[in-house]
């Protein structure tokens, strides 16, 4: 409902906005099977309409964990870090860019399910999306606070460190409050 009030469009091959996969995961040494779903929308580009652009983020979280405290079972996960705040980062971006009106790429806006599991939602749409068309993927994830007291920065992971770093931060650090750094301590997955 979000994704259809922010102006985005379903894609073709979807049931609306909705994209169904099977996902197996293991409750108490058994397998169980459900429908997951990730749910898709788009704007479609002005100038080159056959090449993608992504936003993406999950709208799974952790749920309930034991608690390594008080062993007991009521240590909740609520996710509003990890990660409603990039769900919400995500609607806000689609309601600016069907506003905007002026994308010159398409761009494909997609929350994700089994991230917390496994990345098996973004693993289901890599192996349903033409790859040769995607130009660029940007994730969303834990934007509603830093990560700690000491570390305040944005972490960007890139396949490559070309000159998108510092394209951002002229763009951003005249604000004083916000920089960002490539950080190669972390590897892409092969998922998108």
């Amino acid at each position: 409902a979000q994704f259809e009030k922010a102006g985005l469009k379903p894609l073709a091959v979807n049931n609306g906005f909705f994209s169904y996969y099977p996902l197996k995961y293991l409750v108490k040494g058994k397998t169980s099977l459900i429908e997951a779903i990730n749910v898709l929308g788009a704007v479609e580009g002005n100038i080159n309409a056959d090449t993608i652009v992504i936003l993406c983020a999950h709208y799974d979280h952790i749920g309930m964990e034991r608690s390594i405290w008080n062993n007991s079972n009521d240590s909740i996960n609520n996710g509003a870090n990890d990660n409603a705040s990039g769900i919400a980062l995500l609607i806000e971006l689609a309601k600016y860019y069907t506003a905007l009106k002026n994308n010159r790429y398409t761009l494909v806006f997609i929350a994700f399910s089994g991230e917390e599991l496994g990345l098996h939602g973004s693993a289901h749409t890599a192996s349903q999306i033409d790859q040769s068309l995607v130009h660029a993927v940007i994730n969303i994830d834990m934007v509603g606070r830093p990560i700690s007291k000491r570390y305040k920065k944005c972490m960007v992971i890139t396949e490559n460190n070309d000159d998108i770093i510092k394209k951002l931060n002229r763009q951003l650090y005249p604000e004083k409050n916000f920089f960002i750094e490539y950080n190669p301590a972390y590897t892409l997955l092969d998922t998108m």
